[in-house]
């Protein structure tokens, strides 16, 4: 079974990366896809969704919020032995006990699906850039699990952690769910290039102007993962290196069974 998780940068548009994300996705031929930054800036619209499904014969569950970069989506190969049983879609808490406000609406995306008789559940989530949100957005990920009782399933996490260091969530994820990638590899992950990379190969991109202008720099880090729970079998964990034509996130493809 294969799935792979990516953030495609819905500040690039659709138009302009389209042909290019959907021969890679093609060429991979996944049997779960799940898209963080699906669309973005327009109200009411599924053409990202719709054009991947048709492309690989997928079907698709996603949340479409206007003008909102966080937006998820999980496609499921339509011939293939994975029965789709459930949706999950939940608002995560947008405000700290001291009234910060989280500038974008995070959520969580899930599917509930069997495969050979087996239950998997996926969960798809792009947490904030906020380390608190980030937090919160896990502890209440693990209410929902625990108080709906889909905590006994099979799981698999995966998606843009937005985690930039040793200490942060991906730790705290880590003590209830075994990380995929570092099952099977023995160097680092790194999905996500430092700003040195950025500014001295892509100088003109959005990117590169966006540290300059901001004098915001960071290390290489992994911020795309792929957490598991259950009877799962990780067989292999590899790159799907689209940067930076059609996004700023090295890609993840899973390889496993259930």
């Amino acid at each position: 079974m294969k799935l792979i998780t990516q953030n495609i940068y819905c500040l690039i548009p659709w138009e302009s990366k389209k042909e290019i994300t959907l021969k890679n996705f093609y060429q991979q031929n996944p049997d779960i896809l799940c898209i963080q930054e699906l669309i973005s800036g327009k109200k009411n619209s599924s053409i990202e969704a719709n054009d991947i499904a048709k492309e690989l014969n997928m079907s698709f569950y996603f949340v479409d919020s206007y003008n909102n970069m966080t937006n998820q989506g999980i496609f499921v190969k339509k011939e293939s032995n994975i029965k789709e049983r459930e949706n999950y879609l939940f608002n995560l808490s947008g405000s700290l006990p001291d009234g910060e406000l989280e500038k974008h609406q995070r959520y969580i995306v899930a599917k509930l699906l069997e495969i050979d008789g087996k239950e998997l559940l996926i969960i798809n989530l792009h947490l904030s850039v906020l380390k608190p949100f980030r937090y919160q957005n896990w502890q209440e990920t693990m209410v929902w699990l625990k108080n709906s009782g889909l905590i006994k399933k099979n799981i698999m996490i995966v998606g843009d952690l937005n985690t930039y260091d040793d200490d942060d969530i991906h730790i705290e994820i880590a003590k209830d769910f075994k990380n995929a990638w570092d099952e099977v590899n023995k160097e680092k992950c790194i999905s996500y290039y430092s700003s040195d990379w950025w500014i001295k190969n892509f100088p003109e991109s959005h990117i590169s102007k966006n540290i300059i202008g901001k004098d915001k720099h960071w290390n290489d880090n992994c911020l795309d993962f792929i957490f598991y729970k259950g009877d799962i079998k990780i067989n292999s964990v590899e790159y799907l290196d689209m940067v930076p034509k059609e996004t700023d996130h090295k890609g993840l493809i899973l390889d496993f069974n259930v």
